[in-house]
């Protein structure tokens, strides 16, 4: 770092911080948030931890620095993630009856007594009971 100027000596120290959250992104799915629950934010803040550093690569490719293998090794660990994040998979599942969605309404069981029937409550319950 002695051969940095102030300005690259501040976006060295802010590259570090943020290659230090990028690591701890990578480790979110790994350590429960029951835990250590902050680390659940990392995980979510991945894509833009990973742009970040990926635009610091950039700037010290440019420059022609050596803390450029800092964003190499770092952004070559996570590169294992960008495809859960970014899409890069082509989607293979064409059917379209893949998703089904079932609705039982059950009208807060007749509670206000809406439906007229006597039995109302009876006949929805034994169903409730067989759905858990």
């Amino acid at each position: 770092m002695k051969g940095l100027s102030l300005i690259n000596k501040l976006l060295y120290l802010t590259n570090s911080v943020c290659l230090l959250l990028l690591l701890l992104a990578y480790l979110s799915p790994y350590i429960s948030p029951t835990f250590f629950w902050p680390i659940s934010f990392f995980g979510l803040l991945f894509p833009v931890f990973y742009v970040v550093n990926s635009l610091f690569l950039i700037y010290w490719i440019i420059g022609f620095k050596k803390q450029i293998w800092a964003n190499i090794i770092v952004l070559l660990i996570g590169i294992q993630y960008i495809g859960l994040f970014f899409g890069t998979q082509p989607n293979t599942n064409t059917t379209t009856d893949s998703i089904k969605v079932l609705s039982y309404n059950v009208r807060l069981f007749n509670r206000y007594e809406w439906i007229a029937k006597p039995n109302v409550k009876s006949e929805i319950i034994p169903t409730y009971r067989f759905a858990k």
